[in-house]
């Protein structure tokens, strides 16, 4: 798309003289006159190219001004374009690039017009710097020899240059040798401060536009992964500071030229439908590069131990000990864990007078993978399906010496491996059985607020619900005065196949975890609003004029996916859309997810407004202001922080500082309140 646009033939036109005029006035008319000529021009009624397409090329065409392969004022132009449609959300389509005459005559000339009547530069190619520094990447990159295409989605490496990119980075980590730069990664983070908590941060916040280079983000997750590898390796380099540097230019510059990381403040505030599967990519891609599989370390004991107990109470048995054992033997090993460093341990460390080190030894075994099987095969950030390390919270060096990552791993990595065992064991329903005792941790976290808990797994009759269905259930409902808190809980994980790259898996995943609940969630507003819910039981719940709040709550978190700023802009700007594929094999799950989930989640909020009788886009805004999405350690953090629960998430309601990691927002949270 991007090369049919840079091959228009307007791009060869002289722009002709700069036209004075009497009058300011005259002259921002004639701006005007401009501007509605490329709307009337491109714009179309039923179909043609998303108006999306429009702006997600800008940046492509920035990095491509930058490097050389377009016209110099290419980027300012599609600027000035996009500018013209203004913020009418009823324009929808615009005309192909195929449509030359459109383009030609009326938006590239028009547009080059408007840019020689302003009287500043408001859109030179230097001033928004992120671009700047991927162009940077791309050139050092392309110096050495790699191949670097440029599409409507951005710069992209062929195919071969990526794998030796990642190879030569592979070596440089193992000439390094993998203790070693594991080592430099977790001072990184203990110098820099992005550690809160105890918990590891992959987020940075985006300033607005700065005259010098942002620098692209190392990506420290995926260098971390690759060293486990290597861990055990003896290293080999003659200049090791000079080797590391190396390593992390290199590193920096594939990450850059990935391309995952956000351009301004504003980025990722709406999402377009041109480029839905990029945006999930992108997603995917930058939690693998730079974020960490954790569990809040403060209150991950609390949870693992909770944990251990609710499934023993929903009839689960336990492989190797006891509950009481595997509880004793998680807090020892998480204290033993550091913050931001490696912890070297024998089982005698993870002992007590109730846990013998015999006893503390059968469980690392049971916990354990021998260092030198870490990760093997893992080569490039799309080989997730290769990382073993999150699975398992104990390295073996040797016999009888181990060594821990940092707490916040071990608390999710410890969890991870005792349901690994629970699944090798074959234990019977252990899917129900998760989800139980999910639902009882949610109880357990909302009970440390002000909030009344009034449902737990209760059911109740549906107002026009058929002879056979079966009824509703609401997982966990908390009440207060002045609002009502619906909580959904769904144990669904995010898959390999999904961490590996594939956008329709991640957006299956997706909807089981984030879309259900909602309209699960949704359905018992419904029937709140239409007259209260009243429970098979006895008692029930009643609106009485209070707000909603619906939160959906998972086992472990999804990473940069549960960013609200995303999960708002991918609701609005599905509205009324229906998925389509050109390869007839994908269009089964399509047509899942668009009958499934999405047409359900609409006709849902659509109930609801007209239940609500307010502005239907008002309501609509508000809605998605009252839905959060929390990983069970996110909602037990967060309630222990308050002890109003709408103050607890107030944080992350009304305020982003667009980092896309929850702990990242609530760092940069807690700083702006020490400084206030």
């Amino acid at each position: 798309m991007i090369d049919r646009f840079l091959a228009l033939s307007a791009w060869n036109d002289d722009v002709g003289a700069i036209e004075t005029f009497a009058t300011d006035a005259d002259r921002k008319l004639e701006i005007d006159r401009q501007s509605a000529a490329i709307r009337q021009g491109l714009v179309r009624d039923e179909t043609g190219l998303l108006i999306e397409a429009a702006f997600a090329i800008s940046s492509p065409v920035q990095i491509a001004v930058l490097l050389g392969r377009a016209p110099v004022d290419a980027y300012e132009v599609v600027r000035r374009i996009c500018d013209s449609f203004g913020s009418d959300d009823r324009i929808r389509f615009i005309a192909p690039f195929s449509d030359e005459d459109a383009w030609n005559s009326l938006a590239v000339s028009a547009a080059r017009r408007i840019k020689s009547l302003s009287t500043f530069d408001v859109y030179g190619v230097e001033q928004f710097s992120r671009a700047t520094a991927v162009a940077d990447a791309c050139r050092r990159l392309l110096a050495m020899g790699h191949a670097i295409g440029i599409s409507s989605f951005g710069p992209h490496l062929e195919p071969e240059s990526f794998k030796a990119i990642c190879e030569e980075i592979d070596a440089l980590v193992k000439r390094v040798s993998g203790r070693t730069v594991i080592d430099r990664i977790l001072d990184c983070y203990r110098m820099s401060g992005r550690v809160h908590h105890g918990s590891l941060l992959s987020g940075r916040r985006v300033s607005g536009a700065i005259l010098n280079a942002r620098f692209p983000s190392e990506p420290l997750h995926f260098l971390y992964n690759l060293a486990w590898k290597h861990f055990s390796v003896v290293p080999t380099s003659r200049d090791p500071a000079g080797d590391h540097k190396r390593l992390t230019e290199l590193a920096r510059d594939l990450a850059a030229v990935l391309d995952t990381e956000a351009y301004n403040p504003y980025d990722g505030m709406s999402l377009s439908l041109a480029n839905l599967h990029g945006s999930l990519a992108d997603k995917i891609l930058y939690d693998e590069l730079f974020a960490f599989q954790q569990w809040q370390p403060t209150v991950a004991p609390t949870i693992f131990a909770g944990w251990l107990r609710h499934m023993q109470s929903v009839g689960c048995v336990f492989p190797v000990g006891s509950v009481d054992e595997w509880t004793e033997f998680g807090t020892l090993l998480m204290a033993r864990a550091q913050i931001a460093g490696l912890a070297f341990v024998t089982p005698f460390d993870a002992s007590s007078a109730t846990l013998p080190a015999r006893r503390a030894a059968a469980f690392f075994e049971a916990c354990r993978i021998p260092v030198e099987q870490l990760n093997q095969g893992y080569l490039t950030p799309h080989d997730t399906s290769q990382r073993n390390a999150p699975s398992y919270p104990i390295y073996q060096i040797s016999e009888g010496l181990y060594v821990l990552p940092p707490r916040a791993i071990v608390g999710r990595a410890l969890f991870e491996r005792v349901f690994t065992l629970l699944r090798e064991a074959r234990v019977h329903d252990l899917k129900n059985l998760m989800g139980k005792a999910l639902e009882l941790l949610t109880v357990d976290a909302v009970a440390l607020t002000n909030g009344r808990t009034t449902a737990e797994s209760r059911k109740y009759k549906r107002d026009g619900q058929k002879k056979g269905e079966s009824p509703p259930e609401i997982d966990v409902a908390s009440e207060t005065d002045a609002r009502l808190y619906l909580f959904e809980c769904k144990s669904k994980a995010l898959t390999n196949a999904a961490r590996g790259g594939n956008s329709l898996n991640a957006l299956a995943d997706f909807a089981r975890a984030l879309l259900r609940p909602l309209i699960q969630a949704n359905g018992h507003e419904i029937q709140l609003r239409s007259g209260g819910i009243r429970f098979l039981d006895g008692g029930g719940i009643d609106l009485a004029g209070r707000e909603i709040d619906r939160i959906a709550v998972s086992m472990t978190d999804h990473g940069s996916m549960q960013d609200r700023t995303f999960l708002r802009a991918f609701v609005s700007s599905l509205w009324g859309a229906r998925l389509t594929a050109q390869d007839p094999t994908l269009r089964a799950q399509l047509d899942e997810f668009n009958d499934k989930y999405l047409l359900r989640i609409q006709q849902g909020i659509d109930a609801i407004c007209e239940l609500s009788n307010g502005p239907k886009e008002r309501f609509v805004r508000m809605y998605l202001h009252g839905c959060y999405w929390l990983s069970i350690d996110q909602l037990y953090y967060l309630c222990r922080r308050s002890s109003d629960l709408r103050e607890a998430l107030s944080p992350l309601r009304s305020i982003t500082f667009g980092t896309g990691d929850m702990m990242a927002e609530l760092a940069a949270y807690d700083r702006m309140r020490k400084t206030a």
